[in-house]
């Protein structure tokens, strides 16, 4: 690659590393508190001064409580007291009041504060609202009275009830909602407008002491978003109906009074001109600031009392101290803008560290101005965070870049050699023992064969056909092992569990090692345990492929003593063990067993194989969620145990063996209808088949199939699926058409297992060719009702 064109992708994957970054930084939380911290940081160097004229707080601290405590008694006060300090605020003056305690349990004094209440429309008391009914069982939730009338749609918060003041008080007076949700840090910066409950849309204790008298609202939306018009007042929402507010960089000092001072001056009548001096003409604000009725909202600036809270917020809402929501449009240029500052010199030359170190900065700066001039200027947030997490993210790829592309290079040219020549190394062998391991069985087939058909020697036929069945197997068992281990590399392996009786399962297998050459003197059983269930759920054809694998394995290394299969049973499933009395393997030869085209021994080598039979069970073992493992003693004998999740099942219908009851059976065998295209095939199936007492019909077609099955209506037909003029899915679709409703086997020389696809078309059992004369046999006769096949000798 060119230097200009390496400069180029490095650019490329470093702009997809910084717009991931970005991603993630804005997709994870611990980005977005990041994002808040530094918009905090930003807009308090930011903020202009807080305006401390217009709002007043009389805080209910622990002074007042003492102090009032042989005037009113003990906190929480009778209602009329309440009563008399609105009449006094009223009389005083003040614009607004809005208390922030919840008038919700009955009380003396109620009627007299409802009364006052319906005198002074310039008094706001607060609500919480919440998610559930607070209303009796069974009686609808009542809605307050007043709340705003909002024109127009919004963002409005849902709630199902309130907790607030007495009923004959919500009746008379306006209320506020007095919730402050905190951000994800537990940071309260955004504070919620509207809320409803019913059909009626409350304010937030702020808005409502903005807005007075004022009972109407409007959404209005634009470009730039949507914002809430409310008397004189234009208040910027997110999408949630969010107000962010722009709070200064250390809490103001703006004027507080005791609540003492204002009980007193109310209920005593005292003549307090220097406190009706105060009150009048503010917004007054009463809450709880004592150490054990306040309740603390977080904000950056620290925590400050609930009520202070509200008056700060009032008075940033009032001086329009607030924050438009970020928008994707603004956001997107601005991370385009910062990343264009660092990748643009990077396009034309090498960017030495110094010039990307400044480039970097000179990003960072570009962020930061545009935010504070959008800050400043438009009162618009934008994204902070994900820009500057992006800019350093490519910043990095790109210092990192060319020396890690160069030892990548390296290494990869290194590690490709070296794969190079292990691989040349490998298939040069695997080729020359797999040309050797399939020369050696067609040689013996091949010669005996002809010394059969030429009838020159004067030994016996028997042995002859012994020795081609033998090297057949062989065959057989490289061709697999190849396909097997093809098909696992490519992940096209797939398990069909059905319930299986393992009992014949053990018995197909050593029936179909029986063929294979073993020495004289060695003995080959197997057994399964009595507590084995009848039917379990596992892949039939998979287990019979690695019992054969291990049964074939171990004639290879017995000369003397006995194979064993066993079969146990435990609580989560099958143990399926293979021991035998050979040769054995060492220690360093058992860890090496497993491994593809390894030969753990010099007698191995000799004994043949593709090296790969051990390798593609253990695969197998494990693509059905078991395993197969080994243990061995050099000199004394090897034991390969399977272990297989499995539970027990119940018998499949197509597969359910009908016992005899009593009767004698038809004299004559099932009719059995064998359909291939290959003459071979047909005859050698017939053979079979008539050998074990059943009668059988060929057909070299699937149209001819068709027709004999209509004309003799078989017992069973057997049928390839590979047929020259239509395949046998067809057949098979065709036969069911014509009216024959028994069994159907597939019989198929593929290498995929289509278990589980046959038996959705209707086929009740299938197998895969070559199949053996025993397989063969008990495929008919798993399906023919009271069948009992005549079975030669194993050993013949």
């Amino acid at each position: 690659m060119r230097p200009l064109a390496r400069r180029r992708y490095t650019t490329a994957v470093s702009l997809v590393v910084a717009l991931v970054v970005a991603l993630l930084m804005e997709a994870w939380h611990v980005g977005r508190r990041v994002d808040a911290w530094l918009w905090d940081g930003v807009a308090a160097r930011l903020a202009p001064p807080v305006d401390n004229g217009g709002t007043l707080v009389f805080g209910v601290d622990d002074d007042s409580l003492m102090a009032l405590e042989p005037l009113v008694g003990a906190w929480p006060y009778r209602r009329d007291v309440w009563a008399h300090v609105l009449d006094y605020l009223r009389e005083a003056g003040a614009a607004h009041v809005t208390v922030d305690v919840l008038f919700a349990d009955p009380r003396d004094g109620d009627a007299q504060l409802a009364d006052t209440l319906a005198r002074s429309p310039a008094v706001t008391l607060a609500a919480v609202p919440v998610p559930f009914r607070v209303s009796p069982r069974g009686a609808p939730a009542r809605p307050p009275t007043i709340g705003l009338d909002v024109q127009g749609e919004g963002p409005v918060r849902e709630a199902l009830d309130l907790v607030g003041p007495r009923p004959e008080l919500q009746a008379v007076a306006r209320l506020g909602v007095a919730v402050t949700p905190p951000d994800e840090d537990g940071i309260v910066r955004r504070l919620p407008l509207l809320t409803r409950i019913g059909t009626v849309t409350l304010p937030a204790l702020p808005i409502a002491s903005l807005a007075g008298p004022t009972r109407t609202a409007a959404w209005q939306s634009s470009w730039w978003g949507t914002s809430l018009a409310l008397a004189d007042q234009s208040v910027p929402v997110d999408r949630d109906g969010l107000v962010q507010l722009r709070y200064p960089a250390a809490i103001p000092d703006l004027p507080t009074l005791p609540f003492a001072r204002l009980v007193q001056a109310a209920v005593r009548a005292n003549g307090d001109q220097t406190l009706r001096e105060a009150v009048r003409g503010r917004r007054v604000f009463i809450g709880a600031t004592a150490l054990l009725l306040e309740e603390a909202v977080p904000t950056p600036m620290g925590r400050i009392a609930g009520v202070e809270f509200l008056r700060l917020a009032t008075v940033l809402l009032r001086d329009r101290a607030v924050v438009r929501p970020r928008t994707w449009l603004l956001d997107v240029g601005v991370l385009g803008m910062a990343l264009g500052v660092l990748l643009a010199s990077r396009l034309r030359r090498s960017t030495p560290t110094r010039a990307l170190l400044v480039a970097w900065m000179a990003a960072w700066l570009l962020v930061l101005g545009i935010a504070a001039v959008l800050l400043l200027t438009a009162h618009q947030r934008v994204w902070l965070h994900g820009p500057l997490a992006a800019t350093a993210a490519a910043a990095a790829t790109i210092a990192v870049g060319d020396l890690a592309r160069v030892r990548r290079d390296r290494a990869r040219l290194a590690q490709e050699r070296l794969a190079a020549e292990r691989a040349s190394e490998l298939k040069t062998q695997f080729l020359n023992h797999i040309a050797h391991e399939l020369r050696t069985p067609v040689t013996a087939i091949l010669g005996f064969g002809r010394l059969i058909i030429e009838g020159r020697d004067a030994g016996d036929p028997r042995e002859y056909a012994r020795v081609i069945t033998r090297n057949g197997v062989h065959l057989l068992q490289l061709v697999n092992n190849l396909l097997d281990d093809a098909t696992l590399a490519v992940g096209r392996a797939r398990i069909d569990p059905q319930p299986v009786d393992m009992r014949q399962v053990v018995s197909d297998a050593l029936a179909t090692v029986e063929g294979l050459p073993r020495h004289e003197d060695v003995a080959l059983s197997g057994d399964v345990a009595t507590d084995v269930p009848a039917y379990v759920l596992v892949d039939a054809l998979r287990v019979r492929q690695i019992l054969l694998n291990l049964l074939a394995n171990a004639m290879k290394f017995t000369e003397v003593g006995r194979i064993h299969l066993a079969v146990a049973w435990q609580a989560d499933g099958l143990v399926v063990t293979v021991r035998d009395t050979g040769t054995g393997m060492s220690a360093d030869a058992l860890d090496r067993v497993f491994e593809e085209f390894e030969f753990a021994t010099a007698r191995a080598v000799r004994a043949g194989g593709t090296g790969l039979g051990l390798s593609v069970s253990r695969r197998l073992a494990r693509l059905m969620g078991g395993d197969l493992t080994a243990e061995s003693v050099e000199g004394r004998g090897s034991c390969f145990a399977l272990t297989l999740p499995a539970r027990s099942a119940d018998a499949p219908p197509e597969t359910t063996r009908h016992e005899d009851d009593g009767e004698d059976g038809d004299a004559d065998g099932p009719l059995v209808l064998v359909c291939d295209d290959v003459e071979d095939i047909r005859q050698l199936f017939a053979v079979v088949l008539a050998a074990a007492g059943a009668r059988v019909v060929t057909a070299s077609s699937g149209r001819e199939a068709v027709a004999l099955a209509a004309a003799i209506s078989p017992d069973v037909v057997l049928l390839d699926l590979d047929l020259g003029d239509q395949d046998g899915l067809t057949t098979a679709d065709q036969l069911r058409e014509a009216g024959y409703t028994g069994p159907l086997i597939a019989v198929s020389g593929s290498g995929e297992d289509r278990s589980a696809a046959l038996r959705a078309r209707g086929f009740a059992d299938a197998a895969r060719k070559p199949v053996s004369t025993a397989l063969l046999v008990d495929l008919v006769a798993r399906q023919a009702r009271r069948w009992q096949p005549r079975r030669p000798d194993a050993r013949d």
